[in-house]
């Protein structure tokens, strides 16, 4: 089997999750735009009623609006993938892994699948939201270009590690202890409800210990590439950062493909 001919099968697997998601997108978009409402009266009306300043709001917005969407449309695509892998009932995931192609370009293509959806839904709303919000976000130093760039890198992150979740854990582990147990720690410490540097002059130790998250990097490379200044970590080294977690999480994903796939 060439490379040639593994490009072709895979392309055509990709033509039909879009032609599929053609007809889904309508659903995923209308529950975005509930979504979005929802985050600008938070942001611009509630959380400053009750206190916050002005510039927390866009660096939270950033943080946690991006963030969190990442985490549970990941978790909703991770549930997606066990049910695919569970034995059971025979499922697309059985016919794709007998065509003559590699096995890590089937579960590459519900990769890329899953970043061309979440960019379609998500990145024109968040670019809404911060429009509805810019006057909390007069002082943009970074580029947009750059931002857009940064959501690239998380996306392809994002769709890795939600991958590797259903992958790498057995089934009850998964359904039963990866929130709490592995998903709870990301989401409280990754930065996403506070800056790092904020973390940092709180309590240095625990500060150091989120850098371990790489979550952290995601939220933090955000506020660096759109908001600029001293007040986040530089977007280079969140970059770098995340670089390293991609690539940790392909040569994880290669071994529980392998696991998975041929346990013996």
């Amino acid at each position: 089997m060439t490379m040639l001919n593994s490009f072709y099968i895979f392309r055509a697997l990709i033509i039909r999750d879009i032609y599929v998601l053609r007809h889904n997108i309508v659903n995923k978009i209308i529950d975005a735009c509930i979504r979005l409402p929802i985050e600008v009266l938070n942001f611009g009306y509630f959380f400053p009623l009750l206190g916050m300043p002005q510039q927390l709001i866009a660096p939270l917005y950033l943080g946690m609006g991006f963030t969190l969407f990442l985490l549970f449309t990941g978790y909703s695509f991770s549930t997606t993938i066990m049910r695919l892998i569970t034995p059971g009932n025979p499922t697309i995931l059985d016919y794709e892994l007998t065509l003559p192609i590699p096995k890590t370009l089937i579960f590459g293509k519900y990769i890329l699948s899953y970043m061309i959806e979440a960019s379609i839904v998500n990145l024109p709303l968040i670019s809404i939201g911060i429009w509805i919000l810019r006057d909390n976000f007069s002082a943009i130093e970074g580029s947009w270009i750059t931002f857009y760039g940064t959501l690239f890198f998380t996306l392809i992150f994002s769709g890795l590690f939600f991958m590797l979740l259903p992958l790498h854990y057995s089934q009850p582990f998964f359904w039963n202890n990866i929130w709490p147990r592995r998903l709870s720690w990301l989401l409280n410490f990754g930065a996403l409800f506070y800056t790092w540097k904020a973390a940092y002059a709180l309590n240095r130790y625990l500060a150091i210990a989120m850098l371990l998250n790489p979550f952290t990097y995601i939220a933090e490379g955000l506020r660096s590439a759109l908001l600029g200044g001293p007040d986040y970590i530089p977007l280079h080294i969140c970059l770098i950062m995340l670089s390293i977690s991609i690539v940790c999480c392909i040569i994880a994903l290669q071994r529980s493909i392998k696991k998975r796939l041929d346990p013996v």
